[in-house]
């Protein structure tokens, strides 16, 4: 579903790393469409699909501009599961934690699989890498 697939990008200072997120498309019972990673905790909503983009755009943008001046970035994506390796050849390798442990630990997670038909959608895309 190409029409449905974040097309973000961020960059700090030319160096970025690659994710694989999982994203989840559903309509809530107001018919606005919501766009959510449950892997970093943010959303994006509006009355089409397009209006969630650009609002999950923004809330991405502001999430990494946030955390990244504030310093809090790595503590609190360690705080949603993910993990962060440093050695010689690879300076930073992140992994993002698996959607199972995720929805496991996150009572938002279940209700919206529980109570909407969702879609998923698997996005790679870059995230700072000096986090």
């Amino acid at each position: 579903m190409p029409g449905m697939m974040f097309q973000g990008e961020l960059k700090k200072n030319n160096s970025t790393v690659k994710v694989r997120l999982i994203l989840f498309h559903f309509i809530d019972e107001n018919k606005v469409h919501i766009l959510f990673s449950p892997h970093i905790d943010i959303s994006g909503s509006g009355y089409s699909l397009y209006d969630a983009k650009k609002s999950f755009e923004i809330a991405l943008s502001d999430f990494f501009d946030y955390t990244i001046k504030k310093k809090t970035i790595k503590d609190l994506l360690k705080e949603y599961g993910w993990k962060f390796k440093e050695n010689i050849k690879k300076p930073k390798e992140f992994k993002v934690p698996d959607i199972a442990d995720v929805i496991a630990k996150n009572k938002h997670v279940s209700e919206i699989l529980n109570n909407y038909p969702v879609q998923t959608i698997h996005k790679d895309y870059n995230v700072p890498a000096f986090v």
